[in-house]
C-alpha cells in the first residue's frame, strides 16, 4: 500500500465518521480536516490543482461555521471563495485536470447557500465531477468517498421527496 492509498483513506474515514456528528460545528472541523487530508492525499497523486483545492476546501468549511449567524456576507464569501478557487486552478494549471476540482468546489460552496434538496442535488454534480478526478488521477480512496457521497446524497433526496 501506498502512503496516498493510507492518507485517502484516513480522509475518507475521518469525512464519513463526520455524518456521525450532530453538532454544526464539530461537523465543519471534522470535514475541514478530513479535507486537509484529500489536499495531501492528491498532492501525493500529481494532482496538484485538486490538492490546493481542496485546502481551499477545508478553509473554506472552517470559516463557513461563522456564515449562518451572518447571513449578509454569504453572497460576499461565494464570490471570494470562486475567485480563490479559479486562482489556485490558475497558478496550478494542469490542463483540463484542473477544471474538475475547481468546478466542483465552486458548485459546492453555492449548494451550501441552497434549502436542502437544491444543495443535496448540487452535490450530486459536485460528486460527480470528483469521481472524475479520482479516475483520472487513479485515486481508489477517492472514487469510494464520492461514490459513497452520491448513495448518501441519493438517499437524503429521496427521504425529502418521500416526506
Amino acid at each position: 500500500m501506498t502512503s496516498a492509498f493510507l492518507i485517502g483513506s484516513m480522509a475518507f474515514l475521518i469525512g464519513l465518521s463526520g455524518f456521525l456528528i450532530k453538532d454544526y460545528k464539530k461537523l465543519r472541523l471534522t470535514f475541514g480536516i478530513s479535507s486537509l487530508l484529500w489536499a495531501l492525499h492528491f498532492f501525493l497523486l500529481g494532482g496538484y490543482t485538486a490538492a490546493s483545492i481542496q485546502v481551499a476546501m477545508g478553509l473554506r468549511t472552517w470559516i463557513s461555521i461563522i456564515l449562518p449567524q451572518k447571513k449578509h456576507l454569504v453572497y460576499g464569501f461565494i464570490l471570494i471563495s470562486t475567485f480563490a478557487f479559479l486562482g489556485l486552478m490558475f497558478f496550478s494549471w494542469q490542463g483540463l485536470i484542473s477544471i474538475l476540482p475547481t468546478l466542483a468546489a465552486i458548485n459546492s460552496t453555492i449548494a451550501y447557500t441552497r434549502n436542502n434538496l437544491m444543495m443535496r442535488l448540487m452535490f450530486l454534480i459536485s460528486s460527480l465531477l470528483w469521481v472524475l478526478n479520482a479516475i483520472v488521477l487513479d485515486s481508489s480512496p477517492g472514487l469510494i468517498a464520492e461514490v459513497t457521497a452520491i448513495i448518501f446524497n441519493l438517499i437524503g433526496i429521496w427521504r425529502l421527496k418521500k416526506a
